[in-house]
Order: structure tokens, then sequence, then C-alpha cells
């Protein structure tokens, strides 16, 4: 239980201005790194977060403490994410997953670096086609960090939906990457790693 964070909670809920401005400014960057991922760059960051925030103020009264706040309100996030896909008629967002695909290691030689390049760029257009349900909760696991009960509370799923979503999304990221010559040379050099 998270008593700390459910007491945060509560002020916000209550209209406690300071709260409000500590639990913003303490998950801003979260909460556009997880609508970015989820949404992409097609809808406006500057709506999206005002809608985050907006209604994590009207319904932090509803977080139980179960996950900590801030992966609550990253939640929070990706269920708004989701709603803009959705309403834009767009059942392929656009994501990414590495903000700067040209963020290479220093030193490492020109090669390399077109390699990597190319294979962020067709990942990026295999997670493009994931249902965005799937590609949310496979997001808030691989690159938040979030345990499946973590996600099932931000999203408001039973723990066995959140899962079933993780599971099928993986398996079908997998089967859509394999489809891709480039990527499917990556995951069987990932496999000789294990």
């Amino acid at each position: 239980m998270y008593a700390g964070d459910r007491i945060l909670a509560e002020r916000v809920a209550r209209g406690d201005e300071d709260a409000f401005h500590e639990v913003f400014h303490a998950n801003l960057d979260a909460v556009r790194g997880v609508l970015f991922r989820v949404a992409g760059p097609a809808h406006d960051p500057d709506d999206l977060v005002q809608t985050t925030f907006l209604e994590v103020y009207r319904s932090s009264g509803s977080y139980r403490g179960e996950c900590p706040y801030g992966a609550w309100i990253r939640g929070v996030a990706a269920r708004v994410a989701l709603r803009a896909v959705r309403s834009a008629k767009r059942r392929a967002a656009h994501l990414v997953v590495v903000e700067d695909s040209n963020g290479v290691a220093e030193g490492a030689d020109q090669h390399e670096a077109c390699v990597t390049g190319l294979r962020l760029r067709r990942l990026r257009a295999v997670l493009e086609r994931l249902d965005p349900d799937k590609r949310a909760v496979l997001m808030l696991h691989e690159v938040e960090g979030l345990g499946v009960r973590e996600i099932a509370e931000a999203l408001g799923l039973s723990v066995a939906a959140a899962k079933s979503r993780l599971l099928r999304g993986r398996a079908e990221m997998v089967r859509l990457a394999a489809e891709d010559r480039v990527l499917a040379e990556m995951l069987a050099e990932g496999s000789d790693d294990a």
C-alpha cells in the first residue's frame, strides 16, 4: 500500500493547489513521454497534457493506493492518449520508442549508426501497426517499467486483461517483426545472446 501517495492524491482530490502543483511538476515529463509514445506526434501534446492533468485532478479521489501514484498518473495519460487515437479514428498511432533515433553512442562507427537507425525506423513501423490497446499496455510495461498489476490499476483493467493484452501485444509485435528481414535478423541476434 502506498499510504503517502494516497494522502497526496486525497489532497489533490480536495482541491489543494500546492499538492496539485507538486504532482504536476513531479510527473510532467513522464506524462509527456507516455502521451508521445502512445498517441504519437500527430496529436497536440499540450492539449493532451492539459487533458491528462485535468483528469488526474478530477479523478484522484478514485486512486486506491495499490500502485505508486505516479504509475497511476501514467495510466491516466495512457487512457487519454488512447481516447485521442480512437477519436481520430486512427488505429495505428505514430509511436516513437526512442525519442532520438540518431542518439547513437559516441565513438560508434557510421555503419553501426546506420543499422541502428534503420532498425529503429522499422521497429516504429511495426509498433504503429499494433492495436492501440495492446501498444499502450506494452509501452507501459516495456518502456515505463510498470508491472501487470500497476498497469491494470492505471488503465482500469482486470489483472487478467492487462496480462492478456501484454502477452498478445508481445506476440503480435514479434510476429510482425519477423515479417521484416532486418528485424527478423535482430530478433535472431537477440536469441543468440540469451
